[in-house]
């Protein structure tokens, strides 16, 4: 279990928790190298679960968080965020996905996001 993410065998998935972090270039580098080094070690790609409930971001780590973006999709199935509650970050996911052709899959809460996996409406 890392300081930001785990893997959970039981839903097949690895959970993070980004609530309440502003993220910096610093904090994006260490939260996306943790998980990527955890979905490397897993024999088989898996979604992240992620919870951006109160997450900021400044202006300098917008464009650090879309470009390290491609890493990480590149060893996931893809991302399901829950709990989002800062517009900016909302913008700055939606511009990402947008950016990488991918959705933005944001649910209410941890429950729906898992829900959406379980019943292939990623």
């Amino acid at each position: 279990m890392g300081k930001y993410s785990y893997y959970d065998q039981n839903e097949d998935v690895i959970f993070v928790d980004a609530s309440g972090l502003v993220s910096e270039i610093a904090l994006i580098d260490e939260v996306f190298d943790e998980v990527i080094a955890l979905a490397t070690s897993l024999p088989h790609k898996v979604y992240l679960v992620t919870n951006w409930k109160e997450i900021k971001f400044d202006n300098a780590s917008i464009e650090h968080y879309t470009t390290r973006l491609t890493g990480l999709l590149e060893v996931t199935r893809g991302i399901v965020r829950y709990g989002a509650t800062n517009t900016t970050a909302r913008v700055v996911v939606r511009t990402a996905s947008i950016k990488h052709q991918m959705p933005s899959n944001f649910y209410p809460s941890k429950e729906a996001a898992l829900e959406a996996i379980r019943e292939g409406n990623i």
